[in-house]
């Protein structure tokens, strides 16, 4: 899967993207969630990570039957605005991320990212297991993007990938049928690690020189198809894709960052210009 257009060409192998969205799919309703991890099996408690080594999940639980997922995870360097000084109506703005975070293929950090889809616990009926590999399997999955990162593109007919510089990591994946799933079940979709500690190569932005840093799903992707915001995509057995949106409060992720204070309603309107 390198670089970025023979991962294009790959698309309609993965069949996420020609899914009719016209009417509800058997994954209606189903939330995601990402969080840190502590473990492979434990999830922290916060959405905040100072960690050397971080590990993250996104998950989806509520799905009748499963033949694929999309995944679009934004990320950047956070950015805190004031609209009027004095106020405390902040807002947060994401820029290219710090080169500890660019695991991009050829990226100062890609040594130190690594992707796996359907997160790390395989297919064990344990703690969230493998949405693909739990039994009965996903049969034939491909991967048209395989969770590699894209960063920092500003110019060219990829600028639209990473607008404004920032990352995003991008899995979608999908096999030759649909399995049924058990709606009760936390499924593990995608994972990723990354390390920052000071031996990694010692890149700006990591554990010794931290910068904040924003992880935040904004499905967008491909380019020109129409931002979707906060969800993540299943697709069923029958090829029809429903957008899943990111459960309230688990819908964001931040190293050495700060939350996101509320904004009056009004910032709304402004605020997802930045997100475009």
């Amino acid at each position: 899967m390198k670089p970025w257009l023979p991962r294009f060409v790959l698309l309609p192998l993965a069949i996420l993207l020609i899914a009719s969205p016209l009417h509800a799919g058997q994954n209606a309703g189903a939330l995601a969630r990402i969080y840190w991890l502590t473990s492979n099996t434990t999830a922290s408690a916060s959405r905040f990570s100072n960690a050397a080594l971080v590990k993250a999940l996104v998950t989806v639980k509520g799905v009748h039957n499963f033949r694929g997922a999309d995944v679009q995870l934004v990320f950047g360097k956070a950015n805190w605005y004031v609209y009027v000084p004095g106020d405390h109506d902040r807002f947060l703005a994401l820029t290219t991320p710090p080169p500890a975070w660019q695991g991009q293929l050829g990226g100062p950090a890609e040594a130190n990212y690594a992707a796996y889809r359907g997160g790390f616990n395989g297919g064990s009926a344990g703690i969230w297991p493998d949405v693909f590999k739990v039994a009965p399997a996903v049969p034939n999955v491909a991967s048209s993007q395989d969770g590699t990162p894209y960063c920092c593109l500003t110019s060219g007919i990829t600028a639209c990938l990473t607008p404004n510089g920032r990352g995003v990591i991008w899995l979608s994946s999908a096999g030759s049928a649909g399995m049924a799933r058990d709606p009760a079940v936390e499924y593990a979709v995608f994972g990723f690690t990354l390390d920052l500690s000071g031996n990694a190569g010692h890149l700006a932005g990591d554990s010794d020189s931290p910068e904040p840093v924003v992880i935040q799903p904004n499905y967008r992707l491909p380019c020109g198809t129409g931002e979707k915001g906060s969800v993540m995509v299943t697709v069923d057995g029958a090829t029809v894709k429903d957008f899943n949106s990111f459960e309230n409060g688990y819908d964001h992720l931040y190293w050495h960052s700060e939350l996101i204070t509320p904004v009056k309603p009004a910032t709304w309107s402004r605020l997802r210009n930045l997100y475009r």
